[in-house]
């Protein structure tokens, strides 16, 4: 099949461009914070949502396929956490291993940095939430207890979880770091070389934010002050 249409002369200009957009939609707030090196998304739905097209979202409900958040440094270099439907990625019920969430977390993003609280109900199946993380597509890796970092050129990442993260494989390897918790929370923040400087001074300012969780009240205190509280 042949077609005569032709791209804009200045698309690259214009898919290279800094965004930062929030929004509402059927009861949810959509955030997407995009630079050259990096793009973060989050979707934050209180629980007033019920009874409105994001109700599904609501912290606590089950997600067939769909996650709240993704960070990605390039078309294969990403990150995003989940609770698992399923006790393996041989499963194929819904919600499964990697697609869905069998319990929705609390969620809140603001500018480059995505913060999100599980609470998982006592009788669960998979009394953990996971962390996707491409590690073999980043250039440079960094495991640190609670703490994960990478770079892709000149992109970085991090993430922060109140479990140590434990490394552990299925059928995908490498890939998966596992919270072993029913409460945890986890935070991720994107950046990059121009706005940050080195690998080593992105990763100092993001521990000098000091995240801390209380998994009795349900409350995220990050940059010394409440971040996020269950919901």
């Amino acid at each position: 099949a042949t077609s005569t249409y032709r791209a804009p002369a200045d698309l690259d200009e214009w898919i290279s461009k800094d965004i930062d957009m929030q929004f509402q939609q059927g009861g949810a707030t959509l955030s997407i914070c995009r630079r050259k090196d990096y793009i973060i998304t989050g979707s934050e739905v209180p629980t007033q949502a019920q009874g409105t097209l994001a109700s599904q979202f609501v912290p606590g409900n089950l997600l067939y396929q769909y996650h709240l958040w993704e960070a990605s440094l390039s078309g294969d270099t990403k990150a995003f956490v989940t609770h698992p439907g399923a006790a393996s990625e041989s499963s194929t019920q819904r919600p499964g291993y990697w697609y869905g969430e069998q319990t929705a977390p609390t969620c809140h993003m603001e500018g480059n940095t995505v913060m999100e609280i599980y609470d998982l109900p006592a009788d669960t199946g998979t009394p953990f939430t996971h962390l996707y993380f491409t590690t073999d597509t980043f250039e440079e890796t960094r495991l640190e207890g609670q703490w994960l970092f990478g770079r892709h050129g000149d992109g970085y990442i991090g993430i922060w979880c109140s479990q140590e993260l434990e490394p552990y494989s299925d059928l995908t390897l490498g890939r998966e770091y596992r919270a072993n918790a029913l409460k945890s929370a986890w935070v991720c923040q994107v950046s990059s070389a121009e706005e940050s400087g080195s690998f080593d001074a992105f990763i100092e300012a993001f521990k000098g934010r000091t995240p801390s969780f209380d998994p009795d009240s349900g409350k995220l205190f990050l940059d010394q002050s409440l971040a996020l509280h269950a919901q």
